[in-house]
């Protein structure tokens, strides 16, 4: 047992002790916090500049026009399609929504700009364009659209776990969700520190170390040795990860928020100023 101890602990100082080992521990967690900090500032900077749409209408069923969300803004134009495009062309902020006339009978809806329309515009677009499109064709056939979503059945099912100190909630889609977590975190963790036991194997024998090793331990205590301490070191690799990663996306959030917070006081002033000409009384 004392040759095995010894093992494990050459396997783990010796690879703890490696600058690749602290090198990876460090630069996983900040690709992660990286990476949350990239999708952040790229919806920031998408919610800074909200595209407004105009719309073109041959088809005359939208009259009601669109509402505008905060994802995109939108305004009913006058211009003929070929004048639209000329202005795309010629205003890279411009958006242009086209609806044809034949609209009703499977004409295509189209969208003119030089950047690309954000995914959450189209939603936007084509869930107003949907719901009038309905409600349209539902009174063409004499159906009240109101009527018809109140007797449409709105059923779920809840999901309850039982056991000997009662029920309570479960949700499957959550389990799912960290079983398929844990079985790719245990893959990696087979796959990566799998390889470091061959390779741990491949070195010694290379180096034929593993004559003066044989001679003194079994090959029994050497693998077990080797398997133990390169697991510890994986082990204490993730624990680490998992440590650096919420420190480092608690201190980000903290920043994010106090940022917020400040952008919110310094709007105050101009919000203040913006009301006060309308609580003057007149005279």
């Amino acid at each position: 047992m004392n040759k095995i101890l010894l093992i494990i602990k050459r396997e783990y100082f010796s690879r703890v002790k490696k600058k690749s080992f602290l090198i990876m521990t460090f630069l996983v967690p900040m690709l992660i916090i990286g990476m949350y900090a990239l999708i952040f500032a790229l919806s920031m900077k998408g919610g800074d500049n909200i595209p407004a749409v105009e719309v073109i209408d041959d088809s005359g069923i939208f009259n009601k026009g669109l509402e505008n969300k905060k994802s995109a803004t939108f305004s009913k134009s006058e211009l003929t399609l070929s004048e639209a495009k000329q202005k795309v062309i010629k205003n890279e902020d411009a958006f242009v929504l086209y609806i044809p006339a034949d609209i009703a009978s499977g004409g295509t809806i189209e969208m003119f700009s030089q950047k690309k329309a954000g995914l959450s515009v189209i939603s936007t677009i084509e869930n107003q364009l949907n719901d009038q499109m309905r409600t349209k064709l539902l009174a063409d056939a004499g159906i009240d659209a109101l009527t018809l979503d109140k007797i449409k059945p709105k059923l779920s099912v809840v999901s309850k776990e039982l056991t000997l100190e009662g029920e309570k909630d479960s949700s499957s889609g959550a389990a799912m969700a960290v079983g398929f977590a844990a079985a790719i975190l245990i893959y990696m963790s087979l796959f990566i520190y799998g390889i470091q036991v061959m390779r741990g194997i491949i070195e010694e024998k290379t180096s034929r170390i593993v004559e003066v090793v044989i001679s003194s331990v079994k090959p029994f205590q050497l693998m077990m040795g080797k398997i133990i301490g390169i697991g510890l070191v994986g082990l204490t690799q993730f624990l680490l990860w998992i440590t650096l990663s919420i420190g480092l996306m608690t201190v980000a959030s903290q920043i994010i928020f106090k940022g917020k917070m400040e952008q919110i006081k310094s709007e105050m002033p101009i919000n203040k100023q913006a009301a006060a000409p309308s609580n003057d009384g007149p005279g």
